[in-house]
């Protein structure tokens, strides 16, 4: 019986064979280790965050909504040696829309813009009545309700203080924010009205009657008429209802 002879493959065919297994073995770790080296999309967003909190000024018990725009799929960035740097290039105190810049400086350098839109959402104060204009504003006059700052350009207040004894420049419906510009000072000496006029300091001081011939605010300089000698001065207003002459 004859043996037929084994098949052999040629030394060349086999060569080629192991450098293409040796190739894709290659490409297949590199692919993993660039998978391994590509930037966290979260820790981005994490820095974005960060820079966004901080250069916010929320209010005492203000609760505050972060939106981001999602980062692309396709986005592959290399990952950075070093903590990753945050800056706002557009972000208002208040909230509203943001855009951040995230910077790699550390190895690969790269940078990115992050979008979204803030909100501070806060306790403010509201007329809780319909007011007329002149109202000397009272705790009774206003109630709370939570608001998105950045929703309120023409301003807000957060604390009753800041309103109290108040008059408004303007009339508000019941529900409408009170913002401190819609408010001016109170009046301590009215128009017609009568006044003490007082000259001198001390145990020298000097009381007398008078007529308010025009409206004044703390420290206002206002026009008066003395009521017996009929003289028209002018003084400071120093208490509801008080001129001091001579200043």
């Amino acid at each position: 019986m004859t043996l037929g002879r084994p098949t052999l493959r040629p030394a060349g065919c086999a060569r080629r064979t192991l450098k293409l297994m040796l190739s894709m073995a290659w490409l297949i770790a590199c692919s993993e280790a660039g998978a391994k080296k590509t930037q966290d999309p979260e820790l981005i967003t994490a820095s974005a965050r960060g820079a966004v909190l901080q250069a916010l000024k929320a209010p005492e018990n203000a609760n505050v909504s972060l939106t981001f725009a999602p980062l692309s799929d396709r986005l592959r960035l290399p990952a950075c040696g070093q903590a990753l740097a945050a800056k706002p290039l557009m972000l208002n105190a208040q909230g509203g829309p943001f855009s951040i810049e995230v910077r790699c400086s550390g190895g690969p350098s790269w940078r990115l813009y992050v979008q979204g839109e803030a909100s501070l959402n806060s306790p403010v104060l509201l007329a809780a009545r319909d007011l007329p204009r002149g109202t000397v504003l009272a705790k009774a006059d206003l109630t709370f309700e939570t608001r998105a700052l950045h929703r309120l350009p023409g301003g807000y207040a957060l604390k009753p203080e800041d309103l109290l004894g108040r008059r408004l420049r303007q009339p508000l419906q019941a529900g409408q924010v009170v913002s401190p510009r819609a408010t001016a000072a109170p009046l301590w000496v009215r128009l017609g009205e009568p006044v003490t006029l007082t000259s001198g300091q001390g145990g020298l001081a000097v009381r007398m009657e008078g007529i308010a011939l025009s409206n004044g605010t703390e420290n206002a300089t206002v026009r008066v008429r003395n009521a017996r000698s009929q003289r028209v001065m002018q003084g400071r207003v120093v208490a509801p209802g008080t001129v001091a002459l001579g200043h």
